[in-house]
């Protein structure tokens, strides 16, 4: 563990990569519950893929607004640590980021690291979903969405606009694993999160090295997704820092939660454009499923994936 003199403040020892629109929100939660794990104060920091980011004067302030523009920021990220044994962050533009791998490995070298995944098609379209909330998308025209992110100004950060790209997760993988050892990584899934919370919950203690016998309260959901009734109440509730941890603070989770629901509808899919997608990714979801050695091949058919033959939900 690396420590600050002037401070005291802690490094992390794993970093909870994404996938974002995957059930990282609910797995940081769950985790966060647990005695021996700290997690920094705001949930992603993105100081290691954007921290040297020049950002357009007129972007709206989500993910912007956490961004750790040094080390001594990123740093007072984990100023509240009381001893824990693991201490961690959950920046999903980590992930993709071509730069943060190398920059990891150089700042955190004994780091673990956690990845959560998803079916990709529905990965991408929760992710054109949140953006359309957070007003980057005029309106919820997913095909036009998907067609015009790559064509967007290259000054705004890549991991804002990349529906298509970041589900495709092997090269991510393999981009990380180019700077850390395999057994430093633990790979997730989020219809396993779904299915069995506490084993999955369970599996990622054992990889960052705290009890495993820990059962986390998993009732909630936590940043489910959907299409928001009203725009602007649903980017106050979910995006401003202050008044999200006074509510955190003053009431319990699950009102929260109902909260956050309510601002909500289900999303209406369009299963041809789903098809579609999930038909883009058939050659990286079979080798990711080669990767793991565990059969992804449910997610060719939109299906969720079985329980793994052998109960392990790690790989």
């Amino acid at each position: 563990m690396t420590t600050t003199p002037a401070t005291g403040a802690p490094l992390p020892t794993f970093l909870l990569l994404g996938a974002m629109k995957a059930g990282t929100t609910s797995l940081f939660k769950y985790l966060a519950q647990h005695p021996d794990i700290c997690f920094s104060r705001d949930k992603e920091p993105h100081y290691l893929a954007a921290g040297d980011t020049i950002l357009p004067p007129d972007s709206t302030p989500v993910p912007y607004a956490s961004i750790c523009r040094d080390l001594a920021s990123y740093r007072a990220n984990f100023a509240h640590w009381r001893g824990q044994r693991a201490i961690g962050e959950a920046s999903t533009s980590s992930l993709d980021s071509p730069e943060a791998p190398a920059r990891a490995a150089a700042l955190l070298p004994g780091a673990r690291l956690l990845v959560i995944l998803r079916q990709p098609a529905d990965r991408a379209i929760s992710h054109v979903h949140h953006n359309y909330r957070v007003g980057r998308e005029p309106d919820l025209n997913l095909r036009r969405a998907l067609k015009e992110a790559p064509a967007r100004p290259p000054t705004i950060p890549r991991f804002v606009y990349g529906y298509r790209q970041r589900s495709c997760y092997l090269p991510s993988l393999q981009n990380w694993l180019a700077h850390y050892p395999r057994p430093r990584l633990a790979v997730l899934f989020n219809d396993d999160l779904d299915r069995d919370p506490v084993g999955t919950v369970r599996a990622a203690c054992r990889h960052i090295g705290v009890d495993d016998s820990f059962t986390p309260d998993t009732s909630l959901r936590f940043n489910t997704s959907g299409v928001a009734r009203n725009r602007v109440v649903d980017f106050a509730f979910h995006h401003a820092r202050d008044l999200r941890r006074f509510l955190e603070t003053h009431l319990p989770p699950h009102l929260v939660c109902a909260l956050a629901r309510k601002l909500r509808h289900p999303p209406k899919l369009d299963p041809q454009l789903r098809a579609e997608l999930t038909a883009s990714y058939r050659e990286d979801i079979l080798a990711l499923g080669a990767f793991v050695d565990r059969d992804l091949s449910p997610w060719l058919d939109g299906r969720k994936l079985p329980p793994p033959p052998d109960g392990l939900l790690a790989r």
